[in-house]
C-alpha cells in the first residue's frame, strides 16, 4: 500500500500547478540593452546582398525565382 500511495503522491505533484514539473523554463534569459545582430547560418553557400536568394545562387530582386530550396541566403 505504501508504494501505491507514494506513486499517487508523485503523480499528483507532477500535475499540480506550481510544482517543479510544470515549470518549463524556471530561469529567464537576461534582457540585453544592446541589440543583437543575427549571425548568418553556417549552411549558406552564398549570401545575397544586392539581389535575393534563389536556390543555390542570387538573382535580381525584381526577378521571379523558379528554383527550389537551395543553400543561398538573403543577407
Amino acid at each position: 500500500m505504501l508504494k501505491l500511495s507514494m506513486a499517487a503522491g508523485i503523480a499528483a505533484a507532477l500535475v499540480l500547478p506550481g510544482s517543479a514539473a510544470t515549470l518549463r523554463f524556471p530561469f529567464e534569459r537576461p534582457q540585453s540593452s544592446v541589440p543583437m545582430t543575427p549571425i548568418p547560418v553556417q549552411g549558406c553557400c552564398k549570401v545575397c546582398h544586392k539581389g535575393k536568394a534563389c536556390g543555390n545562387t542570387c538573382i535580381a530582386r525584381d526577378r521571379e525565382c523558379h528554383a527550389g530550396a537551395g543553400c543561398a541566403c538573403d543577407g
